[in-house]
């Protein structure tokens, strides 16, 4: 219910012409009461259509300033859209990764060639000492090979003069047996033959005899030679055997030390490239985030004190005018 509407649905005019009657002193006193009234009632809608408008200038000037103006909110956004667009779109991302990596590039190639350095030391370490192994263990073989020439030339000789003095022994024998039978005059006969006979084999069963122990003695001889030759050997075979296994062995770490590198140098390289452009895109939208709060900082207190400009406007209380009090010209 607006002012001027009473309680019953009339006017406050028309109920003031209702109580007053319309003739008489009376009735011409209520109507200039009324008129007056009205007038005042007519400066108050002015008033307040006045500062309503008031208050409708401010915001639209606000609108003007802060969204409008060359500096207002709209270039704002505008400047930190283009920006944004620059920095994020396209290419531009990828490029920013690009330079990143190639920064990284120089730390990636120098990994790989340490580790390569590091294997062709460990390779060469090994074999030095593989060469050293090998020279020893020729030189063992030759020492146990001239042993056992040595050795086996000392035999050629052996049983010769044991052989002579067997020869001697029986031919001596032969000489005594054929003396005695013909000293007893039974030189032509049989029994000289077979007596003589006898002793030949007598002399090949001792040489037999001796024969099978000169072979003992070599083979026996022979066998020591070779095994120690052939344990010398051996040990050789088995040493370089595990050099070679050592050196295999330390390569293969060499050059998986080398690849683990290589995937850790490019673990690395794509953490750097990716550290280095979060970092930027941080920086950058903090920066942006900065140029967007201290560019509202002006507007934000433009809009402020606009809005406590109009608060004051509307907090000022214009009273409405008060019913008129009309003269009891009736008595009552």
């Amino acid at each position: 219910m607006g002012f001027g509407q009473s309680v019953l649905g009339m006017g406050i005019f028309e109920a003031a012409q209702l109580g007053l009657g319309s003739r008489g002193f009376g009735a011409l006193m209520g109507r200039r009461a009324m008129n007056q009234y009205k007038d005042v009632f007519a400066e108050y809608d002015t008033a307040t259509a006045e500062r309503k408008a008031q208050i409708e200038k401010l915001y639209t000037d606000l609108t003007g300033r802060v969204l409008d103006s060359p500096g207002g909110i709209r270039a704002l956004s505008q400047s930190l859209a283009r920006d944004s667009g620059g920095y994020y779109g396209g290419d531009s991302a990828g490029m920013r990764y690009n330079a990143a990596m190639s920064r990284s590039d120089v730390a990636y190639r120098q990994l790989p060639g340490l580790a390569d350095r590091a294997s062709e030391g460990i390779t060469q370490g090994f074999d030095t000492r593989t060469q050293y192994g090998q020279t020893g263990a020729n030189a063992i073989n030759t020492g146990y090979q001239n042993r056992y020439g040595t050795s086996m030339a000392m035999l050629e000789g052996l049983g010769n003069q044991e052989r002579q003095d067997i020869g001697q022994q029986y031919d001596a024998y032969g000489a005594g047996v054929s003396q005695d039978l013909t000293s007893r005059g039974l030189g032509g006969t049989t029994v000289r033959g077979s007596m003589l006979a006898g002793n030949e084999r007598e002399r090949r069963d001792a040489l037999g005899r001796m024969d099978e122990r000169l072979r003992r003695e070599r083979i026996g001889l022979h066998t020591g030679l070779t095994g120690d030759t052939l344990a010398a050997r051996q040990y050789g075979l088995t040493q370089q055997l595990g050099l070679r296994g050592e050196a295999l062995g330390a390569q293969q770490d060499a050059r998986n030390f080398g690849m683990d590198t290589r995937f850790n140098a490019y673990g690395a390289r794509a953490d750097i490239a990716r550290g280095g452009l979060d970092y930027r895109d941080q920086s950058y939208a903090q920066y942006l985030a900065n140029r967007q709060a201290y560019g509202m900082m002006p507007h934000d207190t433009d809009i402020q004190t606009t809005r406590d400009q109009a608060q004051f406007l509307a907090d000022i209380q214009t009273m409405p005018p008060q019913m008129p009090q009309f003269p009891n010209l009736y008595g009552g």
